[in-house]
């Protein structure tokens, strides 16, 4: 194995992830302390839209019943460690999920983009208060996530499996979660008063670099996504 994919690997089994059931594509993975902190710094500073008059404009487009939901800025993105970090973690749950190799997931994945339109990426906020609540919903593209920011003790997230069990997560401020984006999950009405912020994901798949990265092993493009 390469150095690199090799130093890559070692690191998301030093920082801690782990499938949170045996058999269920769901894996929780430690924030490193600069990716938290670019989180924080983030919510700060995309706070102010929330009371804006025109904030309704710059309310992200696949809005569940959050006070607020909106998108990270191209600009922000593309100078952050955040987007590095995202697309890696990517190719290392592909590399845990199903042993593809790190050296031929290279440039596999990629963030899930609108570009022109304001709400630009699929790389969002989510601002909770009291009353709020997300029903059952899955997310576009191949994988996705729920990033747990800043006063989330309270609420946990339910996974909804095919055989009908539920999964109740009881999320820690500074993890992850990453799984197929068609596995449904939800979140019921928050009622304690301190805003929940969280921010979520979604990842492509390159079908033909995908392709070739499985090579010859026999499983296919919609095998990472969670059959119904």
């Amino acid at each position: 194995m390469a150095t690199k994919e090799k130093q890559i690997i070692d690191y998301f089994d030093n920082i801690g992830s782990h499938f949170i059931l045996d058999g269920v594509p769901i894996m929780e993975v430690k924030l490193p302390d600069e990716v938290l902190d670019e989180w924080l710094n983030w919510s700060k500073k995309y706070r102010k839209w929330k009371t804006h008059n025109l904030s309704f404009l710059k309310d992200h487009i696949n809005k569940g019943e959050n006070t607020f939901q909106i998108s990270i800025s191209t600009n922000d993105l593309e100078n952050s460690i955040n987007l590095p970090f995202t697309i890696r973690l990517g190719e290392y749950f592909m590399h845990r999920l199903h042993g593809l190799s790190m050296v031929r997931l290279r440039k596999c994945i990629t963030l899930r983009t609108h570009l022109g339109h304001h709400d630009n990426s699929d790389y969002w906020l989510n601002y909770t208060n009291i009353g709020d609540s997300n029903p059952i919903h899955v997310h576009a593209g191949n994988l996705s996530s729920v990033i747990y920011i800043d006063n989330v003790e309270d609420t946990p997230t339910y996974f909804v499996l095919e055989d009908g069990r539920e999964i109740r997560y009881e999320p820690k401020v500074g993890y992850v979660l990453i799984f197929p984006s068609n596995q449904e999950h939800y979140v019921k009405e928050k009622e304690t008063d301190k805003e929940r912020v969280t921010a979520s994901f979604n990842l492509n798949f390159n079908n033909t670099r995908y392709d070739d990265a499985k090579g010859d092993m026999s499983i296919t493009h919609e095998e990472v996504i969670i059959k119904k």
